[in-house]
């Protein structure tokens, strides 16, 4: 009895330790000073910050799943709190980033990279981010399971002597990349076009934001979606206007860009578009398609947010 018991505790041991080091493998994440600032699963959804390639302030998305080049972004989320009915912006006040293995870590701003916590398939990772001009204080811990490679969870918290938030907005910035024009709601596809029949954009070249209560989004159990698609079969056969930014030219496969999250009161869907890449005069191939996609509702401490890019093969 003795022999079989030690033996059963002796395969719960090399059972623990497989198991542990199957949980190491898989992720993308630094490791070294040298190593770029990425976590996620490996060859799935990962999320950069500065001081990789691209402007500061925002978190850069990749998806090598879908035939992206190496550390390719398909889009980039912007950090938005809203304090008195004053937004703040992430990537236009150029907000500094860093990581932290844990929330009170990352309210004091420093330049080390950490490679994340790793736990029962998941890897997390703590990003703070520079006050904003209207006081608020903002950390986002993002989250990646294994078992769900094209997405990623984000936290958001407010850091001790933040000002009071109305709501901590995440939004998708980058949507004319892959030129999304289709929003899939409960009932019906809304085309950019018919949203916006006459362009008329702000100074910025943006058209004006349209909302969508929960209850025209999709439902997910307790949750809602909202998620875009392109209208292109083939985004790579694009004849692109002399003078684009070759960084504008698509690769790879198209792909649905999804928001989910718990559905509470006050959550809207909201989106905008432009008919020109961002600063830039470069027209977008096939005309307007939307820019920022978001989910918004008024804030609570540790709202989750799921962000995911799921191939998506047009149906022509």
């Amino acid at each position: 009895m003795k022999y079989y018991l030690a033996m059963e505790i002796g395969n719960r041991h090399r059972r623990s330790k497989e198991s542990g080091a199957n949980l190491a493998l898989g992720w993308r994440q630094p490791k070294f000073p040298s190593d770029p600032a990425i976590w996620g699963v490996e060859d799935g959804l990962t999320v950069g910050i500065p001081p990789t390639p691209g402007p500061k302030g925002l978190l850069r998305i990749y998806a090598p799943y879908l035939g992206q080049g190496p550390e390719r972004m398909v889009n980039f989320i912007a950090i938005e709190p809203v304090v008195k009915g004053r937004r703040g912006f992430s990537e236009l006040e150029n907000r500094e980033l860093w990581s932290a293995h844990s929330r009170k870590d990352a309210e004091t701003p420093t330049e080390k990279l950490v490679a994340g916590t790793i736990h029962r398939g998941t890897l997390s990772v703590f990003l703070g981010c520079q006050t904003f001009e209207n006081g608020a204080k903002v950390i986002v811990e993002a989250r990646f399971r294994r078992n769900r490679p094209h997405e990623v969870a984000l936290r958001t918290y407010l850091a001790p002597g933040s000002a009071p938030v109305d709501q901590v907005i995440l939004t998708a910035t980058m949507g004319n990349y892959g030129r999304l024009r289709r929003l899939l709601l409960k009932e019906r596809v809304v085309e950019a076009r018919d949203l916006w029949p006459e362009f008329k954009p702000n100074g910025w070249g943006f058209a004006p934001h349209r909302t969508f209560p929960s209850s025209e989004l999709v439902k997910r159990g307790r949750d809602v979606e909202f998620s875009a698609e392109t209208d292109e079969a083939d985004l790579t056969k694009a004849e692109y206007a002399p003078g684009t930014f070759p960084g504008w030219f698509y690769e790879g496969k198209p792909a649905r860009h999804i928001w989910r999250a718990r559905n509470v009161p006050g959550l809207i869907g909201r989106v905008n578009a432009r008919k020109t890449y961002w600063a830039s005069s470069s027209p977008i191939p096939g005309g307007i398609s939307f820019e920022n996609l978001e989910l918004d509702a008024p804030f609570r401490d540790g709202q989750e947010w799921i962000f995911a890019i799921e191939p998506a093969e047009r149906r022509c």
